[in-house]
């Protein structure tokens, strides 16, 4: 009974949008190139009630020589600055996947990590863009974002609370809607530091914007508790298979929890929708009828 009203809210949701609660599926570098792959992380994400597919558009050539480059195995890779070079998505595979996301009846999101992408994504004909906690300081960046998308989404890992306030004012500065992320940037995040007192500091200290959470602590858990409370836009890293390799597939959702989470989405919802501080028209009819039923007892 549960189960079948479940799946009446979800098929629901996927008709009407009805859900205020956003979910970003981060398929990220999941595909590892494969965009094959990537596509079938798309189709799962949309069956299964995401409303966005989010990727990251780096360019592995603006990345400097680093750690990355000691010829140490990354996976199945040679090293990290190999998993970068084949994992990053060409300007043509861009416009390839959000052709399968307008397929799938999903948004296409993506995270800009540098300066030099913005007017390429600019043009792919999205409204919204992710920036990434690296990025919670880059305000050159972020200004040259809100001159192109109506709506930015930051996440707040590794951003002290202090940076976190002159980031809000940026953002509403810029007179763009946009969203705050509490993020713990450790993966995955234990649950004894998913750092709940920060949590609420972010969400109380918001000016207009609205708030979320980009959670890499394992299932389904801390989203659930998150919307419970506030939040309205949810970020998990989202994979088919945690056994394919890779730096976070071992830690991401797959189809059935990210289910469990727009499941639990729009049944908050539809309380939420139905939330009064009256008595029901339902509840007075039946007062009629029993209220004094066994004798006059005012």
């Amino acid at each position: 009974m549960i189960k079948c009203y479940l799946k009446k809210i979800l098929n629901l949701h996927r008709k009407t949008k009805m859900n205020k609660v956003k979910i970003i599926a981060e398929i990220g570098a999941n595909h590892n190139g494969d965009m094959n792959l990537a596509k079938e992380m798309i189709h799962a994400a949309a069956e299964n009630g995401a409303d966005f597919a989010k990727f990251q558009s780096w360019q592995a050539s603006k990345i400097p020589p680093g750690p990355w480059d000691t010829p140490e195995p990354f996976f199945n890779f040679k090293n990290k600055r190999d998993f970068y070079d084949k994992a990053q998505l060409t300007n043509e595979q861009h416009y390839e996947l959000i052709e399968e996301c307008k397929k799938r009846d999903i948004n296409f999101l993506t995270t800009c990590f540098d300066r030099e992408r913005v007017e390429f994504l600019s043009g792919l004909g999205m409204n919204t863009i992710k920036i990434a906690s690296c990025d919670s300081t880059s305000n050159k960046m972020i200004r040259e974002l809100a001159d192109s998308f109506e709506t930015l989404i930051c996440s707040t890992g590794m951003t002290e609370m202090s940076e976190i306030t002159d980031l809000d004012k940026l953002l509403a500065s810029t007179k763009r809607d946009y969203v705050v992320m509490h993020c713990v940037s450790m993966y995955p995040t234990p649950v004894e530091k998913i750092g709940l007192k920060r949590f609420f500091q972010i969400r109380d200290a918001l000016s207009r914007g609205q708030f979320g959470i980009s959670d890499h602590s394992l299932g389904s858990f801390f989203p659930k508790f998150a919307i419970s409370h506030g939040a309205t836009w949810v970020e998990k890293h989202f994979t088919t298979d945690r056994n394919i390799p890779g730096p976070d597939n071992h830690m991401s959702i797959n189809p059935e929890e990210l289910r469990e989470i727009r499941e639990f989405a729009s049944m908050h919802s539809a309380l939420g929708s139905n939330a009064t501080e009256d008595v029901y028209d339902e509840e007075r009819e039946l007062r009629k009828v029993i209220q004094h039923r066994f004798g006059d007892n005012s």
